[in-house]
Parts: structure tokens; C-alpha cells; sequence
């Protein structure tokens, strides 16, 4: 504390930091898809292992014929790569924009203290769908960026503000890190209502068949190392390529107890060797365990 160092790359806070999220964009994709009627939770398609633009599935040998739901929860890049070819560039723009990953998305207010500007959480990258100068409407364009790759980037806060969006029921509602200030007498100063910044532009339909297909990942996909939790929980894998062949970024983002949500987690370890197994869902397992545990002693 006595070296802090804030031009230091080291003292970023990571949470607000861009990064390549992987098919944790496949949320949004999903979200899109759903809510423009161009597929549905049993919507068939077939996955060989590859697919035009050079995209290839983590299964190399294919998952065969597939629903929508079981390509999501399985994170089939060739499906996600042919839903999105069916998608306009600027739709899928508007989508992600609205749901809040092309902005920061902490609290903030033009007079929040004493008059003044204030960010509660400061430093928040805007994140990214697509870098200036990209043919966005190039077929290879838009399949790499279904799966969350090429210019995709997203803070692990944007991420778990989409999760949260999506359990609470389409509500969009800016994270806080602080609810009020007090004077040393115990008096309070100043609070921080919360910001209510309206609805996601999703139907209860969409946003009830999102939780369904999220709860899936964890009951028969990726996420099913989750399944020990003592909480059910629902969430997306993701895994970014950072160096091809070398180093990913390994993501999941969820939340529990699945069928009344409560708290939302993303867990995200960088730059983590190709090899390595996936070191995320103990985490995740150990935070959620953790919350259960303070929930049921706070009951007592």
C-alpha cells in the first residue's frame, strides 16, 4: 500500500479489464438467435468437426446431430458459427450493445458526490465486437466472432452483468461496490441508489429458455464438473484462445442457486496454458459453496 504504483499494468483491476471471452459470447449469440426467431431450443443441426471460414469444433471428431439447447450446453462452435452466419453484423451489435457489453456498467452519476462525477468502480474497459476497420460482414468475420474470437473482448464485470440480467428476468440493474457513506458518528452522508437502467431487449420467452439451456450446461455440459455444488447452479463455459495452440483464457460465468438466483460469479483465469486442465470450476465451486454456507448460517 505504500507503493502503489496505478500506471503499472500489475495494479490493473482485472475484473474491468478486456479480454478474449470465448464462447461466453455464445450467451449473446444465443439471446439474439432466440429473440429474432431464428432458431429455437430444438432446433436440429449437425456438427461434422468443421465448417466453412475454417472453424472447427473442441470435438474433432464432430457431436453428430444436435438440438440448439444441447449445442449450447456442449458449446458447438460449428452450430454457433452457422446460427450466425444467418444473423445481420449490426443486429448482433445492437444485441450485445444492449446487454451491456460495449459500455461500462458500474454505477455511476454525473453529481454523485458532493456534486461531483463519480464511478464507483473505476478503470472499467468498454470492451469490444468488432476493431475498426473489420469487414463485419464477411462470413469468417461474423463465424469468428459467434464463438466469441477475433475482436471480441469483454471484462469479466460485463459478463456476470449479462448473467445477472438474464436471472433476474431481463432487468438491467448497474453493479454498486458501495451503498452509502457514513460520518464517524454512524451517521449517514450519502447513499447510492440503486440504478435501474430498464430491460433487456429480450422476452420472457427468450430469457426463460436462456435459464433453461444454462441450467444444461451444467446437468450434461461443459459445466458439468459443477454438478458437486452444493447449490444447483446454471452458467456458460468459455474458453478464448490467446496465443493459438498455447495459451487460453478459461472462463466460466454463472449463477445459483439456480432456480431462485441469488448471487452471480464470474471466474476467470488468463493467459492459462493449452494443456493445462481447466482450473476455473474449482474456484467457482469453492465461491458458491461458500455463499450457500454464509446464506444458511445467516438463517440461523
Amino acid at each position: 500500500p505504500r507503493h502503489v504504483e496505478p500506471t503499472s499494468r500489475a495494479w490493473n483491476n482485472l475484473a474491468v479489464k478486456q479480454t478474449v471471452p470465448g464462447s461466453v459470447f455464445k450467451l449473446v449469440v444465443a439471446a439474439a438467435a432466440l429473440e429474432e426467431g431464428l432458431v429455437d431450443a430444438d432446433t436440429s443441426f449437425y456438427c461434422p468437426g468443421v465448417w466453412d471460414h475454417h472453424i472447427s469444433c473442441w470435438k474433432e471428431d464432430g457431436h453428430g446431430e444436435l438440438t440448439f439447447a444441447e449445442a449450447f450446453a456442449q458449446s458447438c462452435n460449428v452450430v454457433f458459427a452457422q446460427v450466425a452466419h444467418d444473423q445481420r453484423a449490426d443486429r448482433l451489435e445492437q444485441y450485445a450493445k444492449q446487454l451491456g457489453l460495449l459500455a461500462p456498467v458500474g454505477w455511476h452519476a454525473d453529481a454523485g458526490f458532493k456534486g461531483r462525477p463519480l464511478r464507483q468502480i473505476d478503470g472499467e474497459d468498454p470492451g469490444q465486437l468488432f476493431a475498426d476497420g473489420t469487414p463485419r460482414h464477411d462470413g469468417g468475420v461474423l463465424a469468428q466472432t459467434a464463438i466469441g474470437q477475433r475482436d471480441v473482448q469483454m471484462t469479466p464485470l460485463q459478463a456476470v452483468y449479462l448473467v445477472a440480467t438474464i436471472a433476474r428476468n431481463g432487468s438491467l440493474v448497474a453493479p454498486r461496490l458501495v451503498l452509502s457513506l457514513h460520518d464517524g458518528t454512524g451517521q449517514r452522508r450519502t447513499a447510492f441508489a440503486p440504478q435501474h437502467r430498464g430491460e433487456a431487449p429480450l422476452s420472457p420467452e427468450t430469457l426463460f429458455m436462456l435459464r433453461q439451456m444454462m441450467r444444461k450446461v451444467v446437468e450434461e455440459g461443459t459445466g458439468s464438473p459443477l454438478k458437486q455444488a452444493r447449490w444447483p447452479l446454471a452458467g456458460k463455459s468459455g474458453t478464448g484462445e490467446v496465443v493459438k495452440g498455447q495459451t487460453d483464457n478459461r472462463w466460466f460465468v454463472g449463477y445459483g442457486p439456480a432456480d431462485t438466483p441469488r448471487y452471480a460469479v464470474a471466474v476467470v483465469s488468463i493467459d492459462t496454458p493449452a494443456e493445462q486442465p481447466n482450473p476455473v470450476f474449482p474456484v467457482f465451486i469453492r465461491i458458491m459453496d461458500h455463499l450457500a454456507q454464509d446464506m444458511v448460517q445467516s438463517r440461523r
